[in-house]
């Protein structure tokens, strides 16, 4: 199977997506359910049976199967169901005609969405009426590899060297993902799902590896209306100052004291940003220099002092509470043009057209505390858990890995966010960006480049390598200032990596987290909540802790050190 390879090197993200990646339960029903699933493709059709095509002869069909109602990432609401007969669907309609050029066509079952669930897990357990691709994202490790193991599903890696003549999918996957098989295959080398792959690689205007960075953003103009020089590491001190300061001056001119943190001050990762000020990312946070977890529990000093520190800001009335919770907090305050500091990506900041003032924007800093300076990166890849699985009901294995040779290629992940060529363009620089006359942009082109979140017929979430927009758009001087002292590591601080670098858990371990996962991390969850809010009190910290590893926390943070010493050969 021989691959026309581009020149210019893109990023990769698996697709496909069936079911929403945030849906704990998916794999609970049990019970038998009438389908009441609607074929999109052709119409007629049998089993893994050939789908005569005018003019190309016969296409044999890639069987998925998709909720009805997805949203894309406009959160606009699209209907699986009218994809194969909506006219202005141009990415839908012109990603089967490429495949049908290589003999293959893709016919989609749309499945109520309140269905969704049981169906799959019935036809799960029966061994029937399966898709080509299934995708198990809900379902535990232990789940997935038991599966596997009653042959159910099958070894993927098995199935592409068998198939895969050229080895053209393998050598994909270590391009662009070298981590992928030592994170996801099981202990003895099996692997039966294939992840949400998004590589995510930036450059700057040298061409220099840069990655792609997270932490906390301030409005950069407003800064200049304090008469405040932007610096790319402030102290927790400067930076409770600039926010006082936007309120106090009414930086956003409205004539209300309104201006406020965009973050919601209960929650820990980068999408929150300030936890990083204290050394934390998440519940578990990796640093990569040291090759060990760091948990927030297990570090009382630097996790009172964060405590403290958030309540002083709530009690400046640095933070709006009456959204905190909210899972629309950023977008609600953005969107208000009252917030003063957010998190988000700092190489790709797309926040500055949320807000409805033109001169908006947005310039990343490090926020530094006595107990540590740290950003988030996240350079690797996205996390290998859960995926798309071939149930072994496929009886043409063979069409499945040719379908997979496809779309492991340079070449269709161009298309897949441009759409074909004459839609963008390349500079000399190797610079991708969408042409200005294109004929379909991704924002009107739902099914393939922008379904991307939830519950998409195809998870595409892809980011070129060498984007030209990026450069263009986001990165101003000032940014330009900061991410050359970053990534140079000319300024001080500690790496947390977003994604960590975890072998895959063996049947044991998949077990014991299982059983404590879910009740820990929503204990964490609510305590770290209680205290900032001061409905617990940070004299019991002790306690707290106590609480926690006698749902498993020890184990929780073992079990996952184990699995990074694992992928380090330690």
């Amino acid at each position: 199977m021989k691959r026309k390879m581009m020149s210019i090197l893109l990023v990769a993200g698996m697709v496909l997506s069936l079911a929403a990646c945030g849906d704990k339960e998916g794999s609970e029903g049990k019970g038998t359910s009438e389908s009441i699933a609607t074929s999109t493709g052709n119409e007629g059709s049998e089993d893994n049976e050939s789908v005569e095509s005018s003019g190309s002869g016969e296409l044999t069909a890639i069987k998925l199967l998709s909720k009805r109602k997805v949203m894309d990432s406009m959160q606009t609401e699209q209907d699986v169901s009218t994809f194969d007969s909506n006219d202005g669907n141009n990415m839908y309609n012109a990603y089967k005609e490429r495949l049908a050029q290589i003999g293959l066509t893709l016919e989609v079952e749309a499945i109520e969405n309140e269905q969704y669930e049981t169906i799959i897990s019935t036809r799960l357990a029966s061994g029937t009426d399966l898709p080509d691709f299934l995708y198990m994202g809900n379902y535990s490790s232990s789940d997935i590899v038991k599966y596997g193991e009653d042959g159910l599903i099958v070894d993927i890696l098995s199935l592409v060297d068998q198939y895969d003549e050229d080895g053209s999918i393998r050598a994909f996957w270590d391009k662009y993902f070298p981590d992928y098989i030592p994170c996801a295959s099981t202990p003895d080398g099996k692997l039966y799902t294939i992840p949400w792959l998004v590589y995510k690689n930036f450059v700057d205007h040298d061409g220099e590896y840069t990655g792609n960075t997270l932490g906390v953003l301030i409005r950069g103009d407003w800064l200049d209306k304090i008469n405040v020089e932007y610096k790319p590491i402030i102290t927790t001190e400067e930076f409770k100052d600039i926010m006082v300061a936007f309120r106090e001056q009414d930086v956003n001119g409205n004539g209300v004291a309104d201006e406020v943190i965009a973050l919601d001050p209960t929650k820990l990762g980068w999408n929150q940003g300030l936890s990083m000020a204290f050394g934390f990312n998440k519940f578990v946070s990796y640093n990569a220099d040291q090759e060990k977890l760091s948990c927030l529990w297990y570090e009382k000093d630097a996790a009172t002092a964060y405590i403290s520190w958030v309540q002083e800001l709530i009690d400046a009335e640095l933070f709006d509470t009456s959204i905190i919770g909210s899972s629309d907090v950023a977008t609600t305050l953005l969107s208000g043009n009252r917030a003063g500091a957010v998190a988000d990506m700092l190489t790709e900041s797309w926040l500055e057209p949320q807000v409805p003032d033109e001169n908006a924007e947005y310039l990343p800093v490090i926020i530094s505390s006595s107990f540590g300076t740290a950003i988030g990166v996240n350079d690797r890849h996205n996390s290998y858990t859960g995926g798309f699985a071939i149930p072994a009901s496929c009886d043409h294995l063979e069409d499945v890995v040719k379908f997979m040779d496809y779309y492991f290629t340079d070449e269709d992940t161009i298309f897949r966010f441009y759409g074909p060529e004459g839609n963008y363009t390349v500079d000399e620089d190797g610079y991708i960006a969408q042409a200005a006359e294109g004929e379909w942009t991704i924002d009107t082109s739902p099914s393939i480049g922008n379904i991307e979140d939830a519950d998409g017929l195809f998870r595409c979430k892809i980011t070129p390598y060498k984007r030209a927009d990026y450069v263009e758009y986001t990165q101003s001087e000032r940014k330009n200032s900061f991410l050359g002292q970053v990534f140079d590591r000319s300024i001080d601080f500690e790496l947390l990596e977003d994604n960590i670098p975890f072998a895959a858990m063996t049947e044991e371990e998949a077990t014991r987290m299982s059983e404590i996962e879910n009740e820990l991390t929503t204990y964490m969850e609510e305590a770290l909540a209680k205290l900032i809010l001061k409905q617990y009190s940070l004299d019991d910290f002790d306690t707290y802790v106590e609480e926690m590893k006698g749902l498993g926390l020890e184990d929780y943070v073992n079990i996952q050190q184990g699995r990074i010493n694992r992928y380090l050969g330690k």
